[in-house]
């Protein structure tokens, strides 16, 4: 897969995001427009100077599904974790839903990607995004309800320490398991990454807590 081809789905062990979900935030003024050719039929575009995109993700690659054409930028800034490049989408004319921008081989773990539109203010160029593709870390997955990181076991539950790479690698779950939210689970497991110092050793504490815990999300992460 190279910049330029199309991309009607994500390949294997990458996630799909709409343009116009949630999870990408979008600054300035920005515009939609159908078409059967785009991604669930719509797609997402400004030409205001210094509007931009942003998303998070934990994973450790990304791309921008979309389209290079004459009209799109040919000054924008992709800036990844704080560093920037950049970008003219103006070099090429491509098929919707091509592959207009991507980043490999990131370190396993959060990344912050903003998109800036950087033209004059006179310029009726379009910054646009059709989707976003995410390379997950390990095809694993947690549980986040409330203030709890949680994983599935047979019969019960984890409670994890945090979503850092190392548990994720070993106590999340296959993105194939499936979750009965209706079933009521008996047992509970405590994974500790501290300890305290009691006298002239170390023991892990902690207190228990008798209550359920609701399920209120699951997501992929």
């Amino acid at each position: 897969m190279t910049i330029g081809d199309v991309l009607l789905q994500p390949e294997n062990g990458w996630i799909r995001f709409d343009g116009g979900d949630n999870s990408i935030t979008k600054a300035g003024s920005w515009l939609t427009a159908s078409h059967v050719n785009y991604y669930n039929g719509i797609g997402h575009y400004t030409q205001t100077q210094g509007a931009s995109f942003s998303f998070s993700f934990y994973g450790r690659a990304f791309r921008i599904i979309d389209q290079r054409s004459s009209n799109r930028t040919k000054n924008a800034t992709v800036m990844i974790d704080g560093v920037s490049q950049t970008v003219n989408f103006s070099l090429a004319n491509d098929p919707n839903q091509s592959v207009v921008y991507e980043k490999l081989n990131l370190n396993p773990g959060f990344h912050t990607v903003t998109v800036t539109k950087n033209d004059a203010t006179s310029s009726t160029l379009l910054l646009s995004v059709d989707a976003v593709d995410i390379k997950l870390p390990y095809n694993k997955f947690l549980i986040s309800s409330e203030d709890e990181i949680l994983s599935v076991i047979d019969d019960g539950i984890k409670l994890l320490p945090s979503s850092l790479e190392s548990v994720y690698v070993n106590h999340g779950m296959s993105k194939n398991f499936a979750i009965d939210v209706n079933t009521l689970r008996h047992k509970k497991q405590i994974i500790k990454s501290t300890s305290t110092l009691l006298g002239s050793g170390k023991v892990f504490k902690q207190k228990i807590d008798k209550n359920n815990i609701p399920i209120k999300k699951a997501s992929i992460t």
